[in-house]
């Protein structure tokens, strides 16, 4: 029987047997992960392009490419580049997306429909297409303070979107 498990002695993501043994990836150890970036660019831009700098260096640095990059107006426009990007082929192709923006709080709860509606579509898009595509959206519930604070993390978000491109 196979798990999926998110434990292992080097605590990396992957598949594992029943008894914890890490199965091999299907993602052929020689090919090197292509990740596309979709990044919101009408709004916030003073985040999100430090944001988008960030995820480039942990693709690189994770030994991955980066494909194209999308830039859409804002955050609820992410999952339209998502699907643009997951229908390319080819030598354009990508083997995972890492999107960025962020979703600051104002006086109404915009930011909380945005935030649940992307990562809704974001989770079914990765589902249907069978790739990675990880979330690096700041919010909701967040001050602009926050997300500046956040930015660093889109770097760890792209390192993982490799990870799971090799690992799973």
């Amino acid at each position: 029987m196979v798990g999926i498990s998110n434990e292992s002695s080097s605590g990396k993501v992957g598949v594992f047997d029943s008894e914890g043994k890490k199965l091999e990836s299907s993602f052929s150890s020689e090919k090197v992960p292509v990740i596309g970036i979709v990044v919101s660019g009408w709004y916030y831009d003073e985040i999100t392009g430090p944001m988008l700098t960030a995820a480039k260096e942990g693709v690189v640095e994770s030994g991955a490419e980066v494909g194209r990059v999308i830039v859409v107006p804002g955050s609820f426009d992410i999952p339209y580049g998502v699907k643009k990007l997951c229908d390319l082929s080819g030598d354009d192709a990508v083997d995972g997306v890492v999107t960025l923006g962020a979703v600051v709080s104002g006086s109404t709860d915009h930011d909380q429909v945005i935030c649940y509606s992307l990562t809704k579509q974001l989770m079914e898009l990765g589902c249907a297409f069978g790739k990675p595509v990880v979330l690096g959206v700041n919010g909701p519930k967040m001050t602009k303070e926050q997300a500046i604070a956040r930015i660093p993390r889109a770097k760890e978000v792209a390192v993982a979107c490799v990870e799971m491109c090799r690992e799973i």
